[in-house]
Order: C-alpha cells, then structure tokens, then sequence
C-alpha cells in the first residue's frame, strides 16, 4: 500500500501488518512547497509517479512530476509543463501513457519512449483546476476521461487531443472511476453520475 501526503512524504506500508516499510522522500520546501496531492503505480509495479505543489526556485511552474523507481526510490525522472499545482496522476493500462491534470486547467499525456517519458498531447478545454484524470481503451483506442472544478466531465481521444464528448454535473466534480463498460464521477452536487464511455452521454444518476 502506497500514500502520500501534504507533509511531504511518500509511504509504503505492509497491508498484513499495518507497519510503515519505507518512505520515499521528494522536494522539501517552505510552506507548501512539496506537499504531495497525486501518485500513481505503473501496472508493472516499477515506476512511481508523484506531483502536488513540487517547484524549483526559478525553474518556472509548480506543477513538477516526478518519476522514481518504486524498488529503490531512486529518482529517474522530472517531468516538466504544467504551470500549476498537480492534482491527479494516471497511468494507461499497458503502462505506455502518462496522464496528469492540474490547477493549470489543463490535462497532459506523457508517452513511454524506452526508459524515458516525453510529452505527448496538452488537452485544453477546462474552465477551472482538474482534478481527476484516468486512462482507458476502448475499441483499441486510448481515452481519456477528466473532471474538473469547473463542473464538467469531459472524454478526449489520447493520441489526438481531441474533446470527443462533455458531460455536467450540478457543481464541481472531483471523483471519477472507471469500468469495462462505464464511466463514473462525483462531485459537490452530492450526485453519482455514470456515462457511456462510447457516446459520453448520461447513463443514470445515483
């Protein structure tokens, strides 16, 4: 089991024992800096992404993702371009993608080239922070799913960028899940909505 937290420490716990194993340890800075809001696991349990308010003095942004080896903790990677605090990190399923979302409004993919990720299309669209994102196929493609403050639930083609649907609630959306065959978000209307992933539309509401 993997946390992370606004004091600045990523945590690996034994699930039978309850025990803290290990930390991994980012960016410690004033105030806010390194307050960490968002990780995610490759699928191959090898690589650990994390974001949240990480910025380096004059190196512009705060939006900073950083990707380590989950074995060691090692540092491998800084993934730069987003110009807000980072919210929600996600891997594709095969582990070939990278999907980060920010206070900056906007989305951004990331591809696995070997060893390395390089950036991949921005999605812009949002009115307001994003604060969830996820990855799924369908039908051989690559979605992607987000839910912002600004109260929507948009659907977007990954290798494309392009928005392919757009759904609302009644108030800021924050929460998403995915299926084999839905799309579920939640937010501050108090409502669970679930979608058709293939049409984006309104399924029925909880």
């Amino acid at each position: 089991l993997v946390t992370a937290s606004d004091d600045k420490t990523i945590r690996v716990w034994n699930p039978k024992t309850g025990r803290e194993e290990r930390k991994i340890l980012g960016q410690i800075g004033p105030g806010s800096v390194g307050k960490i809001y968002a990780i995610a696991l490759s699928p191959d349990g090898k690589l650990l992404g994390s974001g949240g308010f990480l910025d380096v003095p004059g190196d512009g942004g705060s939006g900073q993702i950083r990707l380590h080896d989950f074995r060691t903790g090692e540092l491998l990677q800084i993934l730069k371009g987003h110009e807000n605090v980072l919210q929600d990190l996600a891997f594709s399923p095969d582990g070939r993608w990278l999907a980060s979302s920010s206070s900056d409004k906007t989305v951004r993919l990331w591809r696995r080239s070997g060893s390395r990720f390089t950036a991949g299309p921005v999605l812009r669209g949002h009115e307001n922070s994003v604060y969830e994102v996820r990855l799924f196929e369908d039908s051989g493609r690559l979605r992607v799913v987000s839910a912002s403050y600004d109260h929507t639930v948009r659907l977007w083609d990954a290798e494309s960028g392009r928005q392919l649907a757009l759904g609302r609630h009644e108030n800021r959306t924050d929460s998403l899940a995915v299926g084999p065959d839905w799309i579920a978000s939640a937010g501050w209307d108090k409502t669970i909505r679930i979608w058709n992933p293939k049409t984006g539309r309104e399924e029925r509401k909880i």
